[in-house]
């Protein structure tokens, strides 16, 4: 590294001019002090979330609704919604998040001041979208990622762990070192084809009070549960509304069933929401519900069980049964019309 002039800020980050600060010492200052400093108080607070306040971070998840996913899915979804957790999700009465009880622990013991105040800016930092735009093997920031959102530039090291190419688009809480970023804990890999949805939910969420900080669950979720056609003509008053409509359109095209069949139970659907406006705690319980409403009521020679949907659906067979009579209750009228449809 070159030496700085003596009237530049001093590359520690002080904010004094450099003959003020370390130029006064005569030492060449090391910035992977400071990085390695900050790699260690990343691994311990890793340690100290999941090992004082584990329950508190899979309350925390459970809230969510990610039953219906596959195995690799649920991991990776948990995995970012374990960083996000950590780093903005209030747990005490005074607003405190694991981040800041850990930083409040730690911050005397920090050595160096340049640390101290990296670390502590952590906790602003805000879950977004990266597209990789160049990996350069010859440098020690080796991959440059792109925000899709701001537009801003991001240097990071080399991701490890799989092989990575221009144009892949990740997903997670980049946090600042010296000289370069990293991400916090992990980043999630998002399919290329999902990028134009991906900005769209970005921007639509961000836009909200409490922005990417608060609403980063619904990002993630929505990106597996992408409004399909026959939802996007309807008006919702409720992502989670949306969401059952979407699982529920996903499961009746895999099965093979017609888009007409799918279309009348995304709007039965959407009509028991307008009239009874539902608080879902798990958008599949509703989804299997649906499901199986529309094929015992519209397929004279469905076979469907209760147990079988609610297997599909990684839902229990007491809660459909429960939503079914909740829907057939409200919609009974409407299953009539549409019958003769």
């Amino acid at each position: 590294m070159s030496k700085p002039k003596r009237n530049e800020p001093c590359p520690c980050g002080s904010g004094k001019k450099y003959k003020k600060c370390c130029g006064s010492n005569v030492i060449q200052l090391n910035h992977q002090v400071y990085n390695d400093e900050l790699d260690q108080f990343h691994g311990e607070l890793i340690s100290f979330a999941f090992t004082k306040y584990k329950t508190a971070i899979e309350q925390q998840i459970n809230k969510y609704d990610v039953s219906f996913l596959s195995v690799s899915e649920k991991e990776a979804i948990n995995s970012c919604l374990n960083l996000w957790t950590i780093l903005h999700v209030p747990i005490t009465d005074h607003n405190e998040t694991i981040f800041d009880i850990f930083y409040a622990k730690q911050k005397e013991k920090i050595k160096h001041t340049r640390t101290k105040d990296l670390l502590a800016s952590w906790s602003n930092m805000i879950p977004s979208v990266y597209e990789i735009e160049s990996i350069n093997e010859q440098s020690k920031q080796k991959v440059t990622l792109l925000d899709v959102r701001t537009k801003e530039s991001y240097h990071i090291p080399m991701l490890s762990g799989k092989e990575f190419s221009k144009g892949d688009l990740l997903t997670g809480i980049l946090v600042p070192y010296v000289n370069y970023y990293n991400f916090f804990l992990t980043a999630l890999e998002i399919d290329s084809s999902q990028k134009e949805e991906a900005i769209k939910l970005l921007d639509q969420l961000s836009n909200k009070q409490g922005g990417m900080n608060k609403h980063y669950p619904n990002f993630l979720l929505g990106l597996i549960m992408q409004p399909q056609p026959a939802t996007e003509s309807l008006t919702w008053d409720n992502d989670a509304h949306v969401q059952v409509a979407s699982l529920f359109s996903k499961s009746m095209n895999k099965k093979g069933l017609s888009e007409e069949l799918t279309s009348k139970g995304v709007k039965l659907w959407n009509l028991y929401c307008q009239r009874e406006n539902p608080n879902l705690k798990k958008p599949s319980a509703y989804a299997a519900a649906l499901d199986y409403l529309v094929q015992v009521t519209f397929l004279a020679d469905s076979e469907a069980t209760q147990k079988e949907v609610a297997d599909e659906y990684g839902a229990s067979a007491g809660t459909v049964s429960s939503n079914f009579r909740k829907l057939t209750d409200v919609l009974d009228e409407k299953l009539t019309e549409f019958k003769t449809q």
